[in-house]
């Protein structure tokens, strides 16, 4: 036997082992810990397969090369059995070691151990099977070629350990030269321990034979590793990109505040994000594999049903349901259905649900209080004319009859207006007794009616003796026991008028005619009750006489600043110096300026008196505020008012600055042209108000859309105050802060009020709490100062 010296080791063979060993290394270490740890399960295996099987034949390959390297012994001849062992022994160690490698809570001692063990014993048993040389186990060559592998090994396994760690800074290419290295240095150290043998054996293949297949195989696996390598790094970005948009979009439905589930074709729930649990009551787990339709009540299902099936059809759909939560409570809904479309094709359907059950409460509060009296919570006068709309369409006949509490104006001046306000919650009361037969109706102040389907005259006016006496009753209030009566009057339908406004005029004529008569008896509309057009007309012509003459009057109602009780301006109300009746109050006619359209022209001189007294207030060097000064839907309308105030105004800016403008609802019917109207009023620098706001629906749903300054708390609510009212009164103070528009209140009359508002945020206020309408005389000397 001849020992071996490294001068015999073929230079090329080798560098050319070298380059297998590391190249099948780092090729291995790039997949097992770039795609195995991101693969599924099944995946994960055959990753690590072709990982391990990379290794193997690299490994075996840069031994055979390098043992068919050395000097005069280029063919070596190997024996199968022996070659195919020390392949398994390669294989099995090299995937127990990666396996190991890659499990975070294994030492990584345990496979650099496994790998140092599987190279060395399948490079001893490799040299075995070869019939040129051979290696005793004992060889220090041998051992020092073990422990400098083990070495290499170790810190190899290290730096896996740390890069499953996270840690960035450690390179897949230098685990993977290290253990080629640590592969390599096997052969080149235990070649000072070969020695020559000569052996015959007719069961060998030679390495001409060999190593060609090897490295073909070597090479062609190391071809598909990188190949497949390359592509799954591919695949593993976009789903790395997939799976980033999936979070961000997981985000978006899971903190939605909508409610949101998904179902099936069928409505089967297979998900939904947390505002649906909280909406339905019940955790996630239970509601999926639920149909849909059990959570909506029987008598919405067919409705719910059809939405979602116009929704497989690709459609959009957006509809009002109802759904019952685990509490068997009703949740009223707006539920949005998109369909679920992939490459084409509806997969299921989203349903984006809302909870609006407290709107629709909110709502359904301000519908009563749009239809109903306030203080009485009987129907108002809108809802009463809408019932007669509905009777006369239909051909229904009936009888309106109208009452009128005679003296009332009186109750409230001896005992006060409390004690007004109870009479009329219990007339009220009595009315509503007439349920089965009739209906009540709160139509304003003091008066009510009543709708009978009856209309034969002696059968209702039994009737209706029935309801006077019930009015009749006394009433206790306190201490007081108050008397009260009514004036009635009564017109038929058709027998009396064929429309809604002709048959309330005629139950009105005949109910003042029973006023006349001191209320003493019932009034049936007749022909002879038409002498009141003839004395409306006579009024007609003193009011037109009155402007002429000059006979109307501005009185000044000062307003304050709530929370500080700081004056802050005055609105002017119109009074009537009658030659012969002397003050009279609006009410006695206002309603006939506006029906005789003579309301303009008084509108017009109201104006003018204002802004004449803003600019002597200012010459004279009084603080003034805001004065408000109303105006008639039908002035409003007017194309020419801003101009009108424009030529009339004196003052300049400084005046127009300090006037205020208000209007009521029924001047916003054209929303267009009135906000056309705000505007142009606004560019003079006016303030425009909003009067009598909270009694009539339209008002809320017009106001985020005008360009308004104020808004006036109708004094009814004030007066009322009752639970429902505070509500409204609270609701409109909320809604308008939350607008940036301020809020008047108007006749507060009681510190009870007055706190309530302070609590509520109102800004301004005005009422004889405060102080009563004035001449101007008198405002100007108690509440202008310099």
């Amino acid at each position: 036997m001849i020992s071996i010296f490294m001068s015999e080791l073929n230079i090329a063979y080798s560098l050319f082992s070298i380059f297998i060993a590391l190249s099948a290394s780092i090729i291995c270490f790039d997949i097992a810990l770039n795609l195995v740890p991101k693969s599924t399960k099944r995946n994960e295996i055959i990753w690590l397969l072709l990982a391990t099987l990379t290794f193997s034949l690299g490994t075996k390959t840069a031994y055979v090369v390098g043992i068919s390297g050395l000097f005069e012994f280029s063919t070596v001849n190997f024996r199968i059995a022996a070659f195919c062992v020390s392949f398994m022994v390669m294989f099995i160690t090299s995937f127990l070691g990666l396996k190991l490698q890659l499990n975070r809570n294994t030492p990584y001692l345990v496979p650099a151990t496994l790998f140092t063990i599987g190279n060395s014993a399948a490079y001893f048993i490799i040299i075995v099977s070869n019939s040129a040389f051979t290696l005793s186990f004992y060889n220090k060559w041998f051992l020092f070629s073990v422990l400098t592998s083990l070495i290499l090994n170790t810190v190899a396994s290290y730096l896996v350990k740390q890069k499953l760690l996270k840690n960035h800074s450690v390179k897949i290419g230098l685990i993977g030269v290290l253990f080629g290295i640590s592969m390599i240095s096997i052969h080149l150290l235990s070649i000072k321990g070969l020695q020559h043998v000569i052996t015959y054996d007719d069961q060998v293949y030679t390495s001409n034979v060999i190593v060609p297949f090897l490295l073909l195989s070597v090479f062609l696996f190391m071809f598909i590793a990188l190949i497949g390598n390359r592509y799954q790094q591919k695949l593993l970005a976009e789903q790395r990109k997939l799976a980033s948009q999936e979070r961000y979009y997981r985000s978006l439905y899971e903190l939605n505040s909508l409610a949101i589930i998904m179902m099936d074709l069928k409505g089967t729930i297979i998900d939904l994000n947390l505002t649906a649990e909280n909406l339905a009551e019940m955790k996630k787990e239970e509601m999926i594999g639920m149909h849909y339709l059990q959570f909506i009540p029987e008598h919405d299902q067919a409705f719910a049903k059809r939405q979602f099936e116009k929704t497989l059809t690709g459609e959009v759909v957006e509809y009002e349901v109802q759904m019952y939560n685990s509490s068997g409570e009703i949740i009223e809904l707006t539920v949005r259905n998109i369909p679920i479309s992939v490459d084409h094709k509806i997969h299921g359907i989203y349903g984006m649900i809302k909870d609006i059950s407290e709107e629709k409460r909110n709502l359904e509060k301000v519908q009563f209080m749009a239809y109903h009296a306030p203080l009485t919570n009987l129907p108002n006068k809108r809802r009463l004319s809408e019932d007669m709309a509905k009777n006369m369409a239909e051909q229904i006949p009936f009888s309106l009859v109208y009452l009128d509490l005679n003296e009332f104006k009186k109750t409230n001046d001896r005992y006060g207006h409390l004690a007004g306000d109870a009479v009329l919650v219990e007339v009220a009361n009595r009315l509503r007794e007439t349920k089965d037969y009739g209906t009540a109706y709160h139509i304003g102040g003091d008066e009510f009616a009543v709708a009978f389907s009856v209309v034969n005259k002696e059968t209702l006016k039994k009737m209706v003796i029935q309801i006077a006496d019930k009015i009749r009753l006394p009433i206790t209030f306190q201490e007081f026991t108050l008397e009260v009566f009514a004036s009635i009057g009564i017109a038929r339908f058709p027998f009396d008028a064929r429309n809604v406004e002709e048959l309330l005029q005629k139950a009105d004529l005949a109910m003042y005619a029973s006023k006349e008569i001191d209320g003493s008896d019932i009034v049936f509309y007749h022909e002879t009750l038409l002498k009141k057009v003839e004395e409306r007309f006579l009024l007609e012509q003193n009011l037109k006489e009155a402007l002429e003459k000059n006979q109307f009057e501005l009185y000044y109602q000062p307003q304050f600043e709530i929370q500080t009780g700081t004056f802050r301006g005055a609105e002017a109300l119109l009074r009537w110096n009658h030659p012969d009746k002397g003050l009279v109050s609006p009410d006695a006619f206002i309603h006939v300026l506006e029906e005789t359209g003579l309301i303009v022209d008084v509108g017009e001189w109201a104006i003018t008196q204002v802004l004449e007294s803003i600019h002597s207030w200012a010459k004279a060097g009084f603080t003034i505020g805001k004065v408000s000064v109303n105006i008639s839907a039908k002035h409003f309308e007017k194309q020419n008012l801003f101009r009108f105030i424009q030529d009339v105004n004196a003052g300049g800016a400084a005046c127009l600055s300090c006037l205020d403008i208000e209007i009521t609802e029924s001047a916003l019917l054209n929303l267009e042209k009135s906000i056309d109207h705000v505007l142009q009023l606004k560019k003079l620098g006016i303030s425009i108000s909003l009067d009598d706001f909270g009694t009539g629906y339209s008002s809320l749903s017009v106001l985020h859309q005008l360009p308004i300054d104020f808004v006036k708390i109708d004094q009814s609510f004030i007066k009322a105050f009752n639970k429902d009212a505070k509500s409204i009164i609270k609701m409109i103070i909320h809604m308008s802060n939350n607008l940036n528009v301020k809020v008047v209140a108007e006749g507060i009359e009681t510190k009870e009020q007055l706190d309530f508002l302070i609590q509520e945020g109102c800004s301004f206020g005005q009422g004889y709490y405060y102080s009563k309408p004035l001449p101007k005389a008198e405002f100007e000397k108690k509440w202008l100062k310099k």
